[in-house]
């Protein structure tokens, strides 16, 4: 079997685990709970999340994505699990790609503009968030100023600011956004 290499966040994105379950005949309740599928037992303790598109049992303490629970649901490996969802949803990410030239060009230029995009983002928000820590650090440097000029300031305000200011710098360092 050949595999787009994108196929596994093609499926991650246009695959949820609830309709994923639905579809094997598994429904959860309305707050995203049912009985695991892979261990028996009494009492609820499979939950869907629908906003992260994952999964977690509290019995068999395990989870994960659409991908992980279809290697459950199937009893296979990632590439059966990637296999079983195309034949299932009939996404055409296996086999041949059967994209014409042009389809593939256009597919490229908006990955291209997507990542563009995303850098952009990223710089304005470095940008913000530098700024951000320079108005603070020129807050602390007041601050300090005015206790070494003797002036009675709560000790709790210099040390938020310098709280606040540390945990941007942090941001800044590890680039987490």
């Amino acid at each position: 079997m050949s595999c787009r290499s994108d196929a596994p966040w093609r499926i991650r994105q246009a695959v949820t685990c609830a309709d994923l379950l639905s579809r094997r005949g598994y429904h959860p309740d309305r707050h995203g709970l049912m009985l695991c599928p892979f261990h028996s037992e009494k009492t609820p303790s499979f939950r869907v999340y629908p906003g992260s598109k994952g999964w977690y049992c509290f019995g068999c303490h395990k989870g994960g994505d659409v991908l992980t629970l279809a290697e459950g649901l199937y009893q296979t490996d990632f590439k059966g699990a990637v296999r079983e969802i195309d034949r299932l949803y009939n996404l055409g990410l296996t086999g041949e790609d059967k994209r014409t030239e042009g389809e593939k060009r256009a597919d490229n230029a908006a990955l291209r503009k997507q990542r563009q995009t995303h850098g952009e983002i990223a710089r304005a928000e470095h940008d913000r968030l530098t700024e951000r820590w320079g108005v603070l650090n020129a807050r602390i440097h007041h601050m300090q100023s005015r206790l070494d000029a003797g002036e009675v300031i709560a000790p709790f305000d210099i040390a938020e600011l310098i709280c606040k200011r540390d945990r941007i710098g942090w941001k800044l360092e590890g680039e987490i956004y």
